[in-house]
């Protein structure tokens, strides 16, 4: 009995586990054939993970107790692999893909009930689906808690899902979904959803186990929460403040057209939303598992309209609700394949293969990978701009910077960035967010010079690889003559001179303290103001003409 029963284990779970690794190896090996890395948010957690690494805190300036990240717990796991030895890029690749594989796992091993061996085929189809798409290829490279903060969450929902849980699996659901919620806390929205599924999923042991689910989360997620609020003083993180600070209709509307953008991409959500419904009416023995798989879609769709959406490529913050969209896609096949006449199999078959379709058709977004690109090349360069600001500014020096991520990881300057993200007093500040570019519009550069008092201002800076020098030039006139234009009667910026930080790949354009021009070094360069430029210098290389 012993051998049968080992024997019906290593059947149940191998091929799940090989299609996941092979899965997982695949994206890897994707990933860097085309050098995909770490974005310039990364960095930002990179910094705050050394930091903690070092015994100075999970803070980004030291020193300072500010919540920098959103993601609390990828964060402490990255700073104990980091004091461990490991490169921050390295180590957080390895959470991630540690990470992807317990989601293709999870969703290969959800089998529809009843139809184990027909449905773990239809499991490879949908990871497959999974597999094309690129915004697990992306976030598995970016460096961010994106996948990280899915996994946690898609065991967690599937330990709750398999009819054969028990109070133990219960017990690490409610575990999981507390490491979830200890990472972005938008986990919390779950919380009616986890407790729907208890009362009344088909599994009767759950029923009795609702208290045991909600105890363990508790008994994980209240002292991080504590913890959290102790050390830094707010219930949500610094970003939190600096992005959403609350709901309004300029938000919503925002967060509205991402979520439908998503939708418009990755049709294979909608079709698998409605497929989900379709289930929900016609198929009573599989209501509860097919609301509760709309649900996860319709739950994160929801928090992403209250935050309103984000810029990164792909729809990053739709990407927690694809592991439901592959699980109701290969219900419906199995479905398909269990009726043998009636237009149900027919609508769900053609429904499918649309969805499968979409799914391929998804990856030829060019414009979402240029920028994904373009980040890529933004973060490379930024971190040269930072080694040289590194060598070439005193150690004393303080940042005033637009992007918080390479550049000051590299520079290891105290540094301040002019969206809130490292700075709570703007991130607390009564300015108004949803009419511009998410996540970059509480912004009082002024203020924030009178404040700070910085030593640097990174006022501009692009990257310029395989670009000539007239048309670097022409970057660095316009950004003097915008400099000249805010400057002109601004005794804060008066106090300050204009010069240019040039990498082989990107070039910056500071505002530098003119008691600190003497102390910096030969890749600091001035800018001599467009007043003093002859006329047909600026017409040729910054395209005006002579005045």
């Amino acid at each position: 009995m012993e051998d049968v029963s080992q024997r019906r284990f290593h059947l149940t779970w191998r091929l799940p586990a090989l299609v996941a690794t092979l899965a997982t190896a695949a994206m890897i090996a994707v990933g860097a054939a085309i050098s995909l890395g770490p974005v310039d948010d990364a960095y930002i957690t990179y910094r705050c993970a050394q930091n903690l690494a070092a015994g100075e805190g999970l803070v980004y300036n030291r020193g300072e107790r500010v919540e920098a990240t959103s993601n609390f717990l990828f964060a402490a796991a990255l700073a104990g692999l980091v004091a461990a030895g490991a490169d921050p890029a390295t180590g957080s690749l390895g959470l991630n893909a540690v990470a992807l594989w317990s989601i293709f796992f999870s969703v290969l091993a959800l089998l529809a009930p009843g139809e184990a061996e027909r449905a773990r085929r239809w499991r490879v189809v949908a990871a497959t689906g999974l597999v094309m798409c690129p915004s697990a290829v992306l976030y598995l490279w970016a460096g961010l808690e994106t996948l990280f903060y899915t996994g946690l969450l898609t065991v967690s929902a599937t330990l709750l899902l398999r009819r054969s849980s028990g109070r133990p699996a219960f017990v690490a659901a409610g575990i999981l979904w507390a490491l979830a919620a200890s990472t972005r806390m938008e986990a919390l929205a779950f919380f009616p959803l986890f407790v729907f599924w208890m009362a009344l999923g088909p599994n009767p042991r759950s029923r009795r186990s609702i208290p045991h689910l909600l105890i363990s989360f508790s008994l994980v997620f209240a002292p991080v929460l504590a913890i959290r609020y102790g050390y830094y003083g707010y219930v949500f993180p610094n970003t939190y403040y600096a992005k959403v600070d609350g709901a309004n209709v300029d938000l919503l509307v925002r967060g509205g057209t991402y979520l439908f953008s998503f939708l418009a991409m990755y049709l294979s959500a909608p079709v698998a939303v409605a497929i989900g419904i379709a289930r929900a009416i016609a198929l009573p023995g599989d209501r509860a598992r097919a609301i509760f798989l709309v649900g996860v879609v319709a739950i994160q769709g929801a928090v992403v309209v209250y935050v309103g959406g984000d810029y990164f490529p792909y729809a990053r913050f739709m990407v927690p609700a694809l592991p439901a969209v592959a699980v109701l896609l290969a219900d419906a096949a199995v479905v398909t394949r269990r009726s043998a006449v009636g237009p149900v199999p027919f609508a769900f078959a053609g429904a499918l293969t649309i969805a499968l379709v979409a799914g391929i058709s998804s990856t030829s977004r060019p414009g979402h990978f240029r920028f994904a690109v373009t980040q890529q090349l933004a973060a490379t360069g930024r971190a040269q701009i930072g080694k040289l600001l590194k060598r070439d500014l005193p150690a004393d020096a303080v940042l005033l910077v637009g992007a918080a991520g390479a550049t000051p990881y590299y520079s290891e300057h105290r540094s301040y960035d002019m969206f809130g993200l490292t700075d709570p007093f703007l991130a607390h500040s009564e300015l108004r967010t949803g009419a511009g570019f998410a996540g970059h519009e509480k912004f009082d550069t002024a203020e924030q010079v009178n404040r700070i008092s910085p030593d640097v201002i990174v006022f501009v800076e692009w990257p310029v690889k395989k670009r000539g020098p007239v048309h670097r030039q022409g970057l660095v006139l316009g950004a003097a003559r915008a400099f000249d234009r805010i400057a002109s009667g601004n005794s804060l910026l008066d106090r300050y001179e204009l010069m240019a930080v040039s990498s082989r790949a990107h070039i910056a354009v500071c505002g530098v303290k003119k008691s600190m021009v003497p102390r910096v070094g030969p890749s600091f360069r001035k800018i001599p103001k467009i007043r003093d430029i002859p006329s047909r210098e600026v017409t040729v290389a910054g395209g005006e003409r002579p005045r």
